[in-house]
């Protein structure tokens, strides 16, 4: 539950507005590098838990 709560609140618009302003990091928009930088960590996170548990 908690990784559905924190990917959710990872995503929604007031957040991604913070990172949609324009810049880019090695030629690539950050707010795609953040999008897909949150996504791996929902992943690697659900993995974990998935591991742990058995």
């Amino acid at each position: 539950m908690f990784v559905a709560v924190f990917g959710f609140v990872l995503f929604v618009p007031p957040l991604l507005s913070v990172f949609d302003q324009g810049h880019q990091v090695l030629h690539v928009p950050v707010v795609w590098v953040y999008l897909f930088g949150a996504w791996a960590v929902v992943i690697a996170l659900v993995t974990v838990l998935v591991r742990r548990s058995g």
